[in-house]
Order: C-alpha cells, then structure tokens, then sequence
C-alpha cells in the first residue's frame, strides 16, 4: 500500500494520488485527496482530483460533491461542467444532466475531447441533433480523429441520413484503418450490391495478424451480412458461424440459469395470482411492446409513434431495474440471483412498483396520452406488468419461429441476447420463451394483444387498426407513412425503419434451410411449428 506524509507537498499528493489509481488502491487515492482538500482548500484542481477518484470508483455523489467544490473556485471551467453533467448522468439525474448541456450548448470548450463529451450526454439523453452539433465542433477542432467520425456515423444512422453516415465511416477508415467498429457498421447501412461493396477490404481486414478476437467477430459478421447481400449463401453462413462460435467462446454465458428463471416465473405466477381485482397503478400512458428481438418491433413502434397520442420512449430497461431495486430493499440491500428475485417479486406492492416505474420513466414522457416502451426482453415480465399497471397496453410481436431464430443468430449485439451466438443455446433459449408467453396468454386471457409480422408487412393498415382499436386510439392516416418519420431510431433496425414496409424477409431462413436443419429439430420436437 502506497502511504502519505503530512509533509508531503501538493504536487506529491496529486502524485499518490495518480499512482494509488494506477495500481487500483482506491483507500490511498481518497485518503491523499481528502488531504489535498483539507490542507489546500483553495486549490480548485485538487477538489476536482478528488471528484476524478470517487467516478472511477462509482461513488458519483460524492463524486459531485466534490466537483461541485470545485466549480465554486473556479466557475468559468466550462469542460469541469461537461464532466458535472456526466456525473449527473450516471447518478440518474437525466433532466439535471440534460439541462447542463443545453446551458452548455453555445459554450466554448478547451478541447475537442469535452465537446466529444458534451455530444456523448446530449445522445445519452436522446437529444440526437445535439448530439451531431456537438461533434462536428470537436470535428472541427480535431480534423484528423477517426473515431469522432465514427461517433459522428452513428449519430446519423440514428436520424437516418444514411449517406452521410456512410461518408462519415469511410473517413474513419482512411483515418484509422484498424479501427474495426467502422468496417461492422458500414456494412449494416445499406444493401450492398456486385459493383459496390467491401467484400474484398473486408477479407483482407479478416487475414490481418494481430486482430483481436473483438476484431475477428466484427469483421466475420459484416462479411456473413455482405455476402448474403450478394447472394452467396454458403460462404455467408460459414463467415457468420465462425464469428458466432468466436464471440461464444470469449462469454461465461449459461444458457441453463435463463432457462430456471422462466420456469420459475411460470410456477410462482400461476392463473390464481391474477383472480379477482388486481390493484395496480391506475396510469395507462405505458404501451409495452415485447418478445424476441429481430421480429418486427421497431416496425411497429414506428407504426404506433406516428400517432398524435404516442411517444416512442424506446428500449427502457426501467421496468426491471425498479422491479429489481424494490426486490433489493426488501432484503436489507442483499443481492440475489435471478430465481431468488423471482421468488421476492411476489412479495412486492406491485402498485408501487407501478408508480416507482412510470416515475423513472419522467420527464422522458408525459407529454402525450401514451408512450411506448418496447424492450423485447420484457416478456419476462408480461404478467407482472399487468399487476403494476393493469391498464397499460401490452402488445406480443411475433415471427415465423425459424425467421426469428436466423435473423437473431446473424446480428451481432453489442452487450445484449448472449445466447444468440450459438445454434444450441437459441434453441434452448427459443423454446423456453415460448412456453412462458403461452403460459402469459394462458392465465391473462384477452389481456395481450398478439401481432405477427408476417400479417403486419402483409396487410399493414389492417393490422394497423387492429393495434389502434386494442390501444383505444382513432386510425390516424400518418401511421402508414411511418417511414417519413425524422424521429431517430436507435436500434439494430435503424436503416430499415427509413423504409416503406417490405415482406423480402419472410422466410428468409429457407435460404439456409441445410445449414438450420439441426435448429429446426429442435424446435419441431418441442412441439414448435416450423412449415
């Protein structure tokens, strides 16, 4: 352990300081800054030292306490600011942090790094537009840094100028040749065609020494995703599985523990716990759409956002992370595996866990009758959504189980569905899912509305209607010019949302029956069908 001496000078504090951090001993570090702070109260840089040390030990109060001394003695440090606002986000003040970096907006900054930052805290808090102003000002002040051009990429696929964002990632790649996430998006853009495409930039990237096991990943499923573009099947399905068992063996995923929790939630939340009057949360703005990814729910979200009475709030995790919070406190702060929550939220005041929801969700929403939140993974929690909140709306997307399963397996997630890297955990995963949502229709009978997308891109204002009447909302015209929308989508399918509705992904996975034929079995003998 690092030690400190009343004698030693400032400089040889700030010096511990960086050492002790260095060599993770998080104690010393406060204790030298705690000393900087008590033995020079003036000195601005030591408080904001001190703020440096609590953020990267995840304590962000105490963390702005102390950057807010620091703010004190010296005011006009507007990048001090950037960081506050920050550290207001990752302590879950999203309207505080989002007021700062208005404030901030037109402010001159010392570098190209805080206007990054600021970018990263407007596109944090959904402020998109923002976000791009503030990029190209540190593009501006760092012409020549690749991965502001990436940045800058991803901000215009989430607003859909998709040509832009091309140009941007084209950039970065002259810029930085090895700056691996660029080559993985760009192929994402667009449909890529014989006489322009990455194929071969993309094989040669693959044959590089010294590429990561991240690289590999990266690289392998932009080529699986170019080469169906281009029709070859074959070499497609082997580039994606070689990705696919790449990122698998690099996880500590245990398909199995997913599996006991929706078993568990089918057993300790049988048809009885919802007879009688179920006493939830009055509030009906929430409409949750849910189920696997990959199956049509951005379409649909787009579709129902086109409303007047709808906002897209898009992938809130808040649902879970409130339900998980009220399972926490009623065990003294303990924490427990995810069975051992199954068995606490039955104990829980599910009106409260109502209210506690649609509060965290403000003041992102609240300002039209209704709001979206369409985390797929909240199938979870389809019944105990409806004793939370009894009037929402809950709507289950479903696709044909093997289009489902393919186009799961070919997307590569950025840190979410761990087991879609392997044939055998997504069955497995597929099956279970499965019998909890019919377990969900089975005991909540006429309470969620089911959507296929094979009859959604088949007839979409039929289905169209049917959705709004269920949501108690008038047909609105716009909802069937949802691909005009400018609102950013910030999900797998942000290119294809900026579309008309198109049915060339229905039975898409017949294209690679051979390679599936395994998968299929598997489903089949679970009683799946699969014709």
């Amino acid at each position: 352990m690092i030690t400190t001496r009343q004698n030693f000078s400032l400089a040889d504090l700030e010096k511990v300081v960086r050492l002790a951090l260095s060599e993770k001993d998080g104690r010393t570090a406060i204790r030298a800054c705690e000393e900087i702070n008590a033995r020079f109260a003036d000195h601005a840089v030591g408080w904001h030292l001190a703020a440096d040390v609590y953020a990267q030990l995840g304590n962000y109060i105490l963390a702005l306490e102390r950057l807010d001394q620091a703010l004190l003695l010296s005011p006009d440090r507007h990048d001090w600011q950037v960081k506050r606002a920050r550290l207001l986000l990752s302590s879950g003040n999203v309207n505080a942090a989002r007021e700062l970096a208005d404030a901030l907006a037109d402010k001159d900054l010392p570098s190209a790094h805080d206007y990054s930052d600021l970018a990263l805290v407007f596109s944090d808090v959904g402020c998109y537009q923002q976000a791009l102003q503030q990029n190209r000002r540190a593009l501006l002040s760092a012409p020549g840094d690749a991965g502001l051009y990436y940045n800058q990429a991803t901000l215009q696929r989430f607003l859909g100028t998709l040509d832009e964002a091309e140009s941007s990632l084209d950039e970065a790649i002259k810029l930085d040749p090895n700056i691996i996430d660029a080559y993985s998006l760009r192929s994402e853009l667009r449909r890529q065609t014989s006489g322009n495409n990455h194929v071969e930039q993309l094989r040669q990237m693959l044959a590089k020494s010294g590429l990561t096991p991240k690289g590999k990943v990266q690289i392998s499923y932009a080529l699986a995703k170019e080469l169906d573009d281009l029709g070859d099947r074959a070499q497609s399905f082997d580039y994606l599985s070689k990705g696919a068992e790449t990122r698998r063996e690099h996880m500590q995923y245990q398909v199995h523990k997913d599996l006991e929790v929706m078993q568990a939630i089918r057993q300790l939340y049988p048809a009885s716990r919802f007879n009688g009057n179920i006493i939830g949360d009055n509030c009906e703005e929430p409409i949750f759409v849910l189920g696997l990814p990959r199956t049509g729910s951005t379409l649909l979200e787009r579709i129902l956002s086109s409303h007047s009475a709808v906002y897209s709030a898009g992938e809130l995790n808040n649902f879970a992370l409130q339900l998980m919070a009220m399972c926490q406190k009623s065990t003294g702060g303990e924490k427990s595996g995810a069975a051992d929550l199954v068995v606490q939220s039955t104990r829980l005041d599910f009106a409260r866990l109502g209210q506690a929801y649609v509060d965290s969700t403000r003041p992102q929403t609240g300002h039209t009758p209704h709001f979206i939140d369409k985390l797929p993974l909240n199938f979870l929690y389809a019944g105990l959504i409806h004793l939370a909140l009894p009037r929402a709306r809950i709507i289950h997307i479903t696709r044909h189980p093997m289009d489902t399963c393919y186009a799961i397996f070919k997307q590569l997630f950025t840190n979410a569905y761990p087991f879609s890297y392997s044939l055998d955990d997504l069955g497995q995963y597929f099956i279970a899912y499965h019998q909890l949502m019919t377990h969900w229709h089975k005991v909540l009978p006429g309470v969620i509305h089911t959507v296929s997308y094979e009859n959604l891109v088949a007839d979409v204002e039929a289905s169209t209607r049917s959705v709004l009447a269920y949501c108690n909302l008038p047909f609105e015209e716009q909802c069937l010019r949802f691909y005009d929308s400018k609102a950013a989508s910030t999900t797998a399918s942000a290119a294809q949302v900026r579309q008309p509705v198109y049915a060339s992904s229905v039975g898409k996975w017949r294209q690679y029956e051979t390679q599936l034929r395994p998968l299929r079995d598997r489903l089949r003998g679970a009683g799946i069908p699969c014709d």
